[in-house]
């Protein structure tokens, strides 16, 4: 009788395998301990979470809930659970079981029974960071929006294997919750629209054919992004977001208001005459100083008008004809920044963590020289084992890019709490980073040409039909 292979033992005992019924303990302690963080103490309240709660209390079915100051489901979430605690304890709920799913995700793919275990281990052991895991007492978008971010990542692995319409419609449904947590989200969802498009094109170009899953993937992308995007114009809630970056990135040098200026901006010689703020004085020693414009001002009547009208395009328009100062600005000494808590530590959001955890912290949520290594030694194994073909390599690589994408993208769009909201691309790019290293060193490497599997790119099984007809010789 012939042997079963390895892995083929391990993927038909999925169901009652031991080292998944491990897993699914360790989760169960997983969550235990989110949940207990998350309620300790008293919880986190922000500007930001009263705005929550605000529109929150508006009638389900009104403008302002569904097209209001915030996206709608972190005030829908509010709108069910209707107290602090509650609230925490859903985010949490939701957050373990996304981290979950990932780090079953990942234990599926790698073939050999222990090591699939340390993968998902690895997976959640990184879900329990400092950085991640204070936000399950924070009343904010953050918690949730990592979830989904972990959730997707495990939807993109699942589906790699086999794209199919029911599985498409998941990830679709998925895609919708994330882009209604945060507008940053919105432009996640653009990228990896972007993303699955070069795919696209490399296999047209390669096969002269389109692979119709991964067209699939990106209009469902495309479509999930450009609507929230709309929705997100309709309710003027960027303007805010553009007035900071003004204030704080454009205002303060005579130079770009010039610029701006040459461009329809109003009043740039009343703008010049505006005192600037020193953030010094009130406590932000390592900000830049920024504009003191006042837009709410019957003074500044024009320039609010022109913001509404004219402002995101034309400061787009900037960012696009600077490509220098999109790539250097980020990391200039004064931060751009008009205000960050703990002056730009992300820890200062919640409660001061032991020393204990600060230094676990250090070990699973490495530094960026730390990811940066961790990208280079993953893409030299996977190479070196010829295992840059396998789709999850693939994606791991993509969530690298497309979470330093996300840092560059949110840094230009946000001026105040940047650090915040450059936490999912941070995160995303660390998860990559990750990933990539835990397929490549614990996958086995594949037998041969036949027994990899298919990249990204496929091809389409008219086009494999066309080859055989071709080659097939003539009687």
């Amino acid at each position: 009788m012939r042997k079963e292979p390895r892995h083929a033992r391990h993927a038909s005992n999925f169901p009652v395998d031991p080292v998944f019924i491990g897993l699914g303990v360790l989760w169960i302690g997983f969550t235990a301990f989110k949940l207990a963080m998350a309620v300790a103490g008293q919880p986190w309240i922000y500007p930001d979470s009263k705005g929550y709660e605000a529109v929150g209390n508006l009638p389900l079915l009104s403008s302002g809930f569904l097209a209001g100051s915030r996206p709608i489901l972190i005030p829908l979430m509010w709108k069910i659970t209707g107290s602090t605690t509650s609230f925490l304890v859903l985010q949490t709920l939701f957050s373990t079981l996304c981290w979950g799913a990932l780090a079953l995700s990942v234990a599926s793919k790698i073939q050999h029974r222990w090591r699939s275990l340390l993968g998902g281990v690895a997976i959640l052991t990184f879900a329990l960071s400092p950085t991640i895991i204070i936000w399950d007492r924070v009343v904010l978008s953050e918690t949730v929006s990592l979830g989904f971010i972990a959730l997707l990542l495990a939807e993109a692995i699942w589906i790699s294997n086999r794209v199919s319409a029911w599985r498409l419609a998941i990830v679709a449904l998925t895609l919708c919750g994330f882009v209604t947590v945060r507008d940053e989200d919105i432009w996640t969802t653009l990228l990896a629209a972007a993303a699955l498009l070069a795919v696209a094109l490399s296999g047209w170009i390669r096969t002269r054919s389109w692979s119709r899953p991964v067209v699939a993937s990106f209009l469902v992308c495309l479509v999930i992004a450009l609507s929230a995007q709309a929705v997100a114009l309709d309710s003027g809630r960027n303007v805010l977001n553009v007035e900071d970056t003004l204030k704080v990135r454009v205002f303060p040098y005579p130079s770009i208001v010039d610029w701006f200026a040459a461009r329809g901006m109003p009043q740039a010689a009343l703008i010049k005459a505006t005192p600037l703020e020193n953030p010094a004085t009130i406590g932000r020693p390592s900000s830049a100083y920024f504009s003191t414009v006042d837009f709410t001002s019957p003074r500044f009547r024009q320039l609010n008008q022109w913001v509404h009208r004219s402002g995101a395009t034309t400061y787009l328009e900037w960012l696009v004809l600077h490509p220098v100062y999109d790539l250097t600005a980020p990391f200039r000494m004064p931060r751009l920044s008009e205000y960050d808590m703990g002056d730009g530590s992300i820890l200062a959001y919640s409660y001061q963590s032991p020393a204990w955890e600060t230094g676990l912290g250090n070990v699973i949520y490495p530094s960026w020289e730390a990811v940066l290594a961790m990208s280079l030694l993953g893409s030299m194994i996977a190479f070196e084992r010829r295992m840059l073909s396998l789709r999850h390599i693939q994606i791991a690589l993509v969530l690298i890019v497309l979470g330093v994408l996300s840092l560059f993208i949110t840094w230009h769009a946000e001026a105040y709490e940047v650090v915040r909201h450059m936490l999912e691309g941070d995160v995303e790019a660390r998860l990559g980073a990750l990933s990539l290293l835990l397929f490549a060193a614990l996958c086995d490497r594949p037998q041969n040409e036949g027994t990899c599997e298919a990249s990204l790119v496929e091809v389409a099984p008219e086009a494999i039909e066309a080859k055989q007809s071709v080659a097939a010789p003539s009687r």
